[in-house]
């Protein structure tokens, strides 16, 4: 063998691995290195929400505006829930009671109203004059109370604990009241006693 042949070398099986374990050894702290840069560059991951829709304000009729709050209420528990878990910024996040209406409505309203901008309208106002609208029931639209109880409001016999069975009527009761916007009805002491004998009167077995 000549002294040029004696200096060639072949990896051995040992070599090759080692070389192989730091190959994938760097490439891991290479992609390391590149999930770093890639965190720093997009702030670290993100948790990903579906999209919430505000409930939109497209007329200002007490029918339209009935449930409204209801869904507002959703809403806004959905978005609070949001913000604690990725930290954002509520308020800015959250789109406002204002946002909500229909412009040319908003803009109507404000002018017609209270004779004044959009500009000079705030979320609380505009609140306050929507509650406004839910409490003022006229009587050309309330419905038919006493049928509307009846048709809806059921003594459950199928429950056994008649303490449960008395609860879960109020609660059906104050559904109903919530649903059809008709608070302002039963506020007063008169209607207060309505109140009660819709309870009694319109109490119906479900069979």
């Amino acid at each position: 063998m000549s002294a040029g042949a004696s200096m060639l070398c072949f990896p051995t099986f040992e070599s090759t691995r080692r070389s192989i374990r730091f190959t994938e050894e760097d490439g891991a702290r290479t992609q390391q290195g590149e999930d770093s840069d890639e965190e720093r560059e997009y702030g670290g991951a993100h948790p990903i929400f579906t999209p919430v829709l505000a409930p939109e304000i497209t007329s200002t009729s007490h029918a339209a505006l009935v449930q409204w709050p209801k869904e507002r209420k959703v809403y806004e528990d959905i978005m609070r829930s949001r913000c604690q878990t990725s930290g954002e910024d509520y308020a800015a996040v959250t789109r406002s009671v204002k946002d909500s209406f229909d412009r040319k409505l908003l803009e109507t309203w404000c002018r017609l109203r209270w004779q004044v901008a959009v500009t000079e309208v705030d979320d609380d106002r505009l609140r306050s004059e929507i509650d406004n609208i839910i409490n003022s029931v006229k009587s050309h639209t309330l419905p038919d109370v006493q049928a509307l109880f009846k048709k809806e409001l059921h003594f459950n016999l199928k429950e056994s604990d008649v303490s449960e069975r008395v609860l879960q009527c109020f609660i059906s009761c104050e559904r109903i009241i919530e649903e059809h916007g008709l608070h302002a009805c039963f506020e007063s002491e008169t209607g207060r006693k309505e109140k009660c004998s819709l309870l009694v009167n319109s109490i119906a077995p479900e069979g």
